[in-house]
C-alpha cells in the first residue's frame, strides 16, 4: 500500500509503513519508533510514550491532535467516539468537537466560544490551528503593533541623547567627528513582537495551505524591523503585563504552545517534532467539569480533584490518596463524579458493559470516604450509539448507589438531572 503524507486515525488505531492499513513512510515509521525507544519510561499513563510498537505497527495511545515528522509526514489523532455513520462527515464533525473541548477548556488560546463555529471543511488540524494563530497575529497589526523606548547606545556622527564621556574617550579620542551616545529609541523592538515574529518563522516552514502561507508572509513583512527573539524563556519572562497590551494575549498564548513546545510535544534525540497533542482523558475530564460548573445553580459548589481524603492511615499518617474527578456540594449534600474516556455498550451486559472492576472499587472508596458509605456516585462516559442513556443504578449497599452516566457532546450535558436525583 502506498505511504501517505497526511493520514488522520483514531486513538488506539495502527500505522504502518508497508502492507495494508493506515500506511506512512518508512522514515517517518523509524522516526516515532525512535521517539519509543529513546523517551524514558514513565508509570504515568497520562503523559507516557504517544505511541507503543506492536511488531512491525505502532499503535497510538491517547492523545489527540496532530504530528508531524521530519520528512512532512502528517497525522491527525482523533477522539475514538463514534458521531456519524459517514467516515468523512464523522472526521470534519470530530475535529468540531476536538476544537471545541480544546477552546472550551483552556488548551488553545480562545476565549469561550471564539471562532468555536468556524468551519473545519478538508482543513487539516495542523493547518486550522496555525490558521487560527495567524487570525490573532492579523487582529494585533489591524489594532497596531506596539512599540516600546529601548535604551541604546551607539557611536554616532551627530550627538543623540547622553554623551558616554568614558567611552567616547575610549572609542573617539582620534575621531573628534564620533560621539559615543547612549539615548531611547521608540521602536517595535519588545520581547511579545520577537515571539510572534519567531513564531510566523517557524510556523511558514510548517504550514502547506497558500493562504496560511500568504498571510504569515504578509505578516513578517509587517514585522520586518522586528528582530528574531534570541532566548524564548527570557523574552516570555520580559513580556508586559500592562491592561493595554491585552489584545496581545491570545497571540503570545499561541507563542507558548509553537515555541515552547507547552502541548505534550515529544522529543526524540536532538530532532524536535511538530505538533500539538493533549491527552484525551484529561481533556474530557476538565471538558465535563467547565460544561458542569457553566449549569451550577446557586448555593451548590464544584471542586476538581479533592484531596482531603486517604484510603487508610499507617503509623497516624495518610496513605493513598483519594482524589475524585468533581465533588459537589449544596443542599447539604454531596455528590462524587468521576471521569472515565473509554467506550462502554449498554448492550454488553455478560461482559460488564466495559467497565473495569477496578473503576467500580475506586468509587465505592470513594463513597465511603466522601460520603460516609451513603448517598450516590456518578461515573461518566462519553456517549455513543450504544450508550446514550444511563445503565439500570448499581447499588453497593442499601445507602450508597452508583450511576454510570453519559456524557453527550451535542447538547453538553449529561443524560440524566442530577440535581433531581437529590430531590433538589
Amino acid at each position: 500500500m502506498t505511504a501517505s503524507l497526511f493520514i488522520t486515525i483514531k486513538e488506539y488505531d495502527h500505522l504502518v509503513y508497508r502492507g495494508q492499513g493506515n500506511c506512512i513512510s518508512k522514515d517517518a515509521f523509524d522516526e516515532l519508533t525512535q521517539l519509543i525507544n529513546e523517551s524514558p519510561e514513565q508509570d504515568d499513563n497520562d503523559y507516557g510514550n504517544i505511541f507503543w510498537q506492536r511488531g512491525e505497527k505502532l499503535q497510538a495511545r491517547h492523545f489527540v491532535g496532530v504530528i508531524q515528522t521530519q520528512d512532512g509526514t502528517q497525522i491527525e489523532i482523533l477522539p475514538k467516539i463514534t458521531v456519524t455513520d459517514d467516515k468523512n462527515e464523522e472526521n470534519a464533525e470530530l475535529k468540531k468537537i476536538l476544537l471545541k473541548m480544546l477552546r472550551e477548556v483552556g488548551e488553545l488560546p480562545y476565549k469561550s466560544g471564539q471562532n468555536a463555529n468556524q468551519e473545519t471543511g478538508d482543513f487539516s488540524l495542523l493547518e486550522m490551528f496555525i490558521r487560527d494563530f495567524l487570525a490573532c497575529v492579523d487582529m494585533i497589526v489591524k489594532r497596531g503593533i506596539r512599540s516600546d523606548y529601548t535604551r541604546q547606545e551607539d557611536n554616532l556622527p551627530f550627538i543623540k541623547g547622553k554623551l558616554l564621556i568614558n567611552k567616547q574617550i575610549k572609542y573617539n579620542a582620534v575621531r573628534r567627528e564620533r560621539f559615543y551616545v547612549e539615548f531611547d529609541s521608540f521602536e517595535a523592538n519588545r520581547p511579545e513582537n520577537r515571539l510572534i515574529k519567531s513564531s510566523l518563522q517557524k510556523i511558514l516552514k510548517i504550514t502547506q495551505a497558500y493562504n496560511n502561507q500568504r498571510l504569515a508572509r504578509e505578516l513578517l513583512f509587517v514585522f520586518d524591523e522586528v528582530p528574531y527573539s534570541m532566548d524564548y524563556y527570557q523574552d516570555f519572562q520580559k513580556c508586559s503585563k500592562d491592561r493595554g497590551m491585552h489584545y496581545y494575549q491570545d497571540s503570545l498564548d499561541w507563542c507558548r504552545l509553537i515555541l515552547k513546545d507547552e502541548s505534550p510535544l515529544p522529543t526524540a534525540g536532538q530532532k524536535t517534532f511538530r505538533s500539538f497533542l493533549f491527552p484525551m482523558p484529561q481533556l474530557f475530564e476538565r471538558y465535563v467539569e467547565v460544561k458542569l460548573r457553566q449549569k451550577l445553580k446557586p448555593g451548590y459548589t464544584l471542586k476538581s480533584q479533592s484531596r482531603s481524603e486517604s484510603l487508610c492511615k499507617h503509623k497516624d499518617k495518610p496513605m493513598f490518596q483519594l482524589k475524585p474527578d468533581l465533588l459537589i456540594e449544596g443542599n447539604g449534600k454531596k455528590l462524587v463524579l468521576d471521569t472515565k474516556w473509554k467506550v462502554i455498550s449498554s448492550h454488553k451486559f455478560e461482559n460488564n458493559y466495559g467497565i473495569s472492576q477496578g473503576d467500580f472499587y475506586q468509587m465505592f472508596a470513594y463513597g465511603q470516604k466522601y460520603l460516609d458509605g451513603q448517598g450516590e456516585l456518578f461515573l461518566i462516559y462519553p456517549s455513543n450509539d450504544s450508550f446514550k442513556i444511563p445503565l439500570d443504578v448499581f447499588t453497593f449497599c442499601d445507602n450508597l448507589k452508583l450511576w454510570v452516566v453519559p456524557f453527550n457532546f451535542e447538547t453538553d450535558e449529561l443524560a440524566m438531572n442530577i440535581d433531581a436525583l437529590n430531590g433538589s
